[in-house]
């Protein structure tokens, strides 16, 4: 028979805290079932029933978008020691955007470059009707390595928190 997967709390091993905002917090965290590194968003601890759902709403809604310039998801669930509300997401290596263009090494032509990632990023999540609703230079993510490392677009649009699904797009609970 093929080994069952080990619940959440003892699948994940969490490590170091990579950011947080109003739902909740991310942290880098060992995917001990696969052997890869992920980020896992946490709802923060106490969180009342309406951000609980705002927070699974954003879950489901980024992981409905499977893009090369949107961070996916690959599951959602509550670990069982702590009974968190958790994500598990890719783990993606970078800087924001908006500290790129802070330190203004990038040359202009690169930034419209990964402006142009982002409006693709854009129209393709509105071709599935969710709109973003919070779309800055801190929720874009510039990789590192650039394009053609490891197959992997350098630029990803994050944090889907703020998101709105139009009524035509399919029922998400909001």
């Amino acid at each position: 028979a093929p080994a069952l997967s080990p619940a959440p709390a003892e699948r994940y091993e969490l490590g170091q805290l990579i950011g947080s905002g109003g739902l909740g917090r991310v942290v880098e965290t060992a995917d001990r079932e696969i052997g890869r590194t992920v980020a896992l968003k946490l709802a923060h601890p106490g969180a009342p029933p309406h951000v609980l759902e705002r927070f699974r709403a954003e879950a489901r809604i980024t992981g409905r978008l499977e893009h090369p310039n949107i961070v996916p998801v690959h599951e959602m669930g509550t670990l069982p020691g702590t009974r968190e509300a958790f994500f598990c997401m890719k783990r993606i290596a970078g800087r924001d955007m908006h500290h790129v263009i802070r330190e203004g090494k990038w040359r202009l032509r690169r930034l419209v470059e990964a402006f142009r990632d982002v409006c693709r990023a854009v129209a393709y999540a509105h071709s599935r009707g969710v709109v973003h609703r919070d779309l800055k230079p801190a929720n874009v993510m510039l990789t590192k390595g650039g394009a053609g490392s490891a197959g992997s677009p350098p630029v990803k649009l994050l944090d889907f928190g703020l998101a709105k699904l139009r009524p035509s797009a399919g029922a998400v609970a909001m």
